[in-house]
């Protein structure tokens, strides 16, 4: 497959943007042979989030994580925090809502700056978008499928090699009240593969899931842009995001969550009970959070 590890990602590669596999070279086809993504053009740098050292929490109000405690998620759509008015924290009016971000020509410049927001154009890679806007001489679009896609958000708690916690941006304050611990991730994505395998088989009907930390990137970036995608500005959040994909979504109303029961994770007790936020603050240790 001629990809490599994320230890080695400080060099220029060709990386999927959704699952984060990286190629030394381009695969002949151009996409990803792991998730099917098409891949960039350019080979890349980028920022994201080093995972080493860090737990998985959800921030929330109470009663949404005594829910997940009992093995009910809700995965909001693209449409949710595209519209989320009430902080910037949770809001993102950029969700899911770009599919490319193009650097053309002056000459090409020109022709887009005449045209309106959602026309549909014809880009130089051979593919229909839907414009979203011209800024600083680049061309957004995005798709018609950003409906497709439904998400669920997690925080990473970063712990130092002493075992000290690194305290959360104050804005994380915005998130929620509460938070509870997924005390094992990856048992927690492998019962939500387990899920969607389920669902394929038995329903029939499209669906895929992604699970991988947030690409932030920065103004600068040209490129493909996926739901795993977010500008630097809300790197203090250290995403981990779960994204479900289905033509089936696609169907529902824009703002409409879709909700699954996993018993898996309140037989198991992958999730703690909530925590008062505030304890995030307090304690120093990962020790010290433990036996709160």
């Amino acid at each position: 497959m001629n990809n490599i590890s994320e230890d080695e990602s400080e060099i220029q590669v060709y990386r999927c943007m959704l699952c984060g596999t990286q190629y030394k070279e381009m695969p002949q086809n151009k996409f990803c042979k792991v998730c099917g993504r098409p891949l960039n053009s350019q080979q890349t740098k980028i920022g994201y989030n080093k995972i080493e050292n860090g737990i998985l929490i959800k921030i929330s109000e109470e009663a949404a994580l005594k829910s997940m405690n009992a093995g009910q998620f809700w995965f909001q759509s693209p449409r949710y925090y595209q519209e989320f008015k009430d902080n910037d924290a949770v809001g993102d009016i950029n969700e899911c809502a770009i599919e490319n971000i193009l650097e053309v020509s002056s000459d090409e410049l020109k022709k887009y700056m005449g045209l309106s927001k959602g026309t549909l154009i014809h880009c130089t890679d051979g593919k229909d978008y839907i414009l979203k806007k011209v800024l600083n001489g680049k061309v957004y679009v995005s798709s018609r499928y950003q409906n497709c896609y439904r998400l669920l958000c997690f925080y990473t708690l970063h712990i130092s090699d002493t075992g000290k916690i690194v305290k959360p941006d104050i804005r994380m304050r915005n998130m929620g009240t509460h938070f509870s611990i997924v005390k094992n991730r990856k048992r927690f994505v492998q019962i939500l593969n387990n899920y969607v395998k389920k669902e394929v088989e038995s329903k029939n009907y499209d669906i895929s899931v992604c699970s991988n930390w947030i690409n932030y990137i920065s103004d600068a970036y040209t490129g493909i842009y996926t739901p795993i995608c977010k500008f630097d500005k809300y790197s203090y959040q250290n995403e981990y995001r779960c994204v479900l994909s289905s033509n089936e979504y696609g169907k529902l109303p824009e703002k409409k969550e879709k909700r699954i029961q996993l018993d898996a994770v309140a037989d198991e007790n992958i999730m703690t009970p909530p925590i008062p936020l505030e304890w995030l603050w307090k304690v120093s240790t990962l020790d010290e959070l433990s036996k709160i």
